[in-house]
């Protein structure tokens, strides 16, 4: 990092009359940072082994990245300016951060056509900004003999956008899931096909099919009658997306209580995230079966003859031959359509101590320095705007697709210092 950096403090004459006031830091800083794509190289990559169902031996190399002698740095330069301080006789201390980065080349993937040897490849695409402010807090604002009350409080919020690209999406589905991006909204974006509802009216084969808006208007779908049967287009158009918000948070904070009396200490520490989306999980249509070849339970509230009033398509054993292999692309415009996307908050009460030291003439009499026992739990609770038992730190929100639950763990320990 290549930069300047330039401190002061308000600890000066005219600050005399500011009793309140204990310490007043100024901060600033200017830098430069790069970042390299570890997956590339100007030359062929490949890998060497020995086949030895020969005789005599092959050997052989495989190819695993092409040559890209164009890729350059990803390049960030930041501005930031900052105050620490110190009021009521230390009684309030923290610092506040406001900041500014520009990046510049961005890193991303691109599709390729496949017929050229490879599927995607790493390039410089666009310019973004990163804009925000980080504010702490902490204070022992309770004291009384040998009881002590200590708070702890952070926010921090960030503004993402992007300012130029330099591969524009041409498609539909490249803007939904191959991650090309949009001037005017954030890099980590998350786009939609726009849904439309489920096909009614007609016979049982023309109905129960997911409709999603073809351009910007709206103005058609789709799905379009012809007969007894149907017609099913797909969605290119890229105006036909929608934006649904930023797919990662975009303020985190967090709060730590600490109580101390005599030996005994108690520390909690809440953390929370919020103002992003999420995808919800969608009824798989095609493969119906998940980890482990369970069933997913939304299976059974999918679109049926029976069962006409949902808000759920019929999965691929309900559609006739004719439309199956439609099925395949309308399965993917329903995980990633907008019916599925929610908002995103979440609250985790991360861990619990609670310690207890012994006293030290007691410590003493073992000749040991002092010995501390403690209880934690960590990961004990969290809440979840968008329910559903999906825990956010190991749900994936692009996607839609659950994993399992970070578990709740309990540690007994004991400290000795000799």
């Amino acid at each position: 990092m290549v930069g300047i950096r330039r401190m002061g403090s308000v600890e000066e004459g005219f600050m005399e009359d500011v009793t309140w006031a204990d310490m007043l830091k100024v901060r600033a800083s200017y830098g430069i940072t790069g970042n390299v794509d570890q997956t590339s190289s100007p030359y062929v990559l490949a890998s060497g082994g020995t086949n030895d169902s020969y005789d005599p031996l092959l050997d052989y190399y495989s190819v695993f990245t092409a040559p890209n002698p164009l890729l350059r740095w990803e390049r960030t330069t930041t501005i930031n300016g900052g105050i620490d301080y110190s009021l009521f006789r230390g009684k309030l201390r923290g610092a506040i951060d406001v900041y500014r980065k520009k990046s510049d080349d961005l890193l991303a993937s691109k599709n390729l056509d496949p017929t050229n040897g490879y599927s995607t490849a790493r390039i410089n695409n666009g310019a973004m900004t990163n804009t925000g402010m980080e504010f702490s807090a902490s204070s022992d604002w309770y004291k009384h003999k040998t009881f002590t009350l200590s708070s702890m409080v952070t926010f921090a919020y960030n503004k993402n956008e992007v300012k130029r690209i330099d591969a524009v999406p041409r498609n539909a589905e490249q803007l939904v899931t191959a991650g090309y991006y949009l001037i005017g909204n954030p890099k980590e974006a998350l786009y939609a096909y726009p849904y439309a509802g489920i096909s009614s009216g007609g016979t049982n084969d023309q109905n129960g099919i997911p409709l999603f808006y073809t351009g910007a208007d709206k103005s058609t779908v789709n799905v379009v009658n012809n007969g007894t049967g149907v017609t099913i287009s797909r969605v290119d158009a890229v105006d036909a997306v929608r934006y649904m918000g930023s797919a990662i948070p975009v303020w985190n904070a967090s709060f730590q209580q600490s109580a101390r009396y005599r030996g005994f200490d108690l520390n909690l520490l809440f953390v929370a995230y919020g103002g992003y989306k999420i995808r919800m999980e969608s009824m798989p249509m095609y493969n119906s079966s998940i980890g482990g070849g369970a069933i997913s339970e939304l299976i059974a509230q999918r679109w049926t003859p029976d069962n006409p009033n949902t808000g759920y398509p019929k999965a691929i054993t309900d559609f006739p031959a004719a439309q199956g292999s439609s099925v395949l692309f309308l399965d993917n415009y329903m995980r990633y359509s907008d019916q599925l996307v929610k908002s995103a908050n979440y609250i985790r009460l991360r861990n619990v101590t609670l310690g207890y030291t012994i006293p030290a003439a007691l410590s003493r009499k073992a000749r040991l320095e002092q010995v501390k026992v403690s209880a934690q739990a960590n990961n004990p609770w969290f809440w979840f705007s968008a329910g559903n038992d999906i825990d956010p730190d190991t749900y994936g929100g692009t996607t839609g697709t659950r994993s399992y639950q970070t578990p709740a763990s309990y540690i007994l320990r004991m400290d000795i210092t000799l």
